[in-house]
């Protein structure tokens, strides 16, 4: 039950950011958002910047949730092409696309992670932090502050999509409504 809880909720957030990414289609507003200045984030007290390979994750203790993520490792990834896949370290996870942007097939282990998200709805959600000290619980004021104004604003029932990027990096926060805190976040490289 759990695990098809946290499987619903995943589909719902990887839809939600690819909806997002998709209309923000690579182009840039007028107004670049502040304090992006680069693809920067804290996961569980260690800073990376994306795109962050495969590698510095396994010798940083992250793993496949369900998987070995070092065999893993050892197959191939064809050109052009990304897997979603989910990392545990410890007891908390994240989501995370590994990518191959090359025109070659690849081994993983040579490969990219060009995406990264979490959602407050997981019990186990690893601690991702944003720059301007973004992460979820964050307040809408606090990423305002932090970012400025949106280049997209989407608008729901019970929640709101700002998606802030520059020429680098797009970051996408999901915000519910009700508490008026992020309770999604994602990033990726453009």
């Amino acid at each position: 039950m759990k695990r098809m809880i946290r499987v619903s909720l995943t589909i719902l957030c990887v839809t939600v950011l690819s909806l997002s990414f998709v209309a923000c289609n690579g182009t840039q507003s007028d107004s670049e958002s502040e304090g992006l200045d680069s693809p920067t984030f804290s996961l569980n007290g260690v800073e990376y910047t994306l795109p962050v390979s495969v590698v510095e994750l396994i010798e940083n203790g992250w793993d496949g949730e369900d998987f070995d993520l070092a065999a893993l490792a050892a197959d191939t990834l064809n050109p052009h092409t990304s897997i979603n896949i989910y990392l545990k370290n410890e007891d908390q996870v994240v989501g995370v696309d590994i990518s191959n942007s090359s025109a070659r097939v690849l081994p993983i282990s040579e490969s990219y992670v060009s995406d990264i998200f979490v959602s407050g709805s997981w019990p186990d959600a690893a601690q991702l932090i944003f720059p301007g000290n973004i992460m979820v619980g964050s307040t809408y004021e606090d990423v305002i502050a932090a970012y400025g104004k949106p280049n997209e604003r989407n608008e729901w029932s019970r929640s709101k999509t700002l998606t802030f990027f520059t020429d680098d990096v797009s970051i996408e926060l999901v915000i519910d409504t009700e508490t008026n805190l992020v309770m999604i976040m994602g990033m990726r490289v453009i």
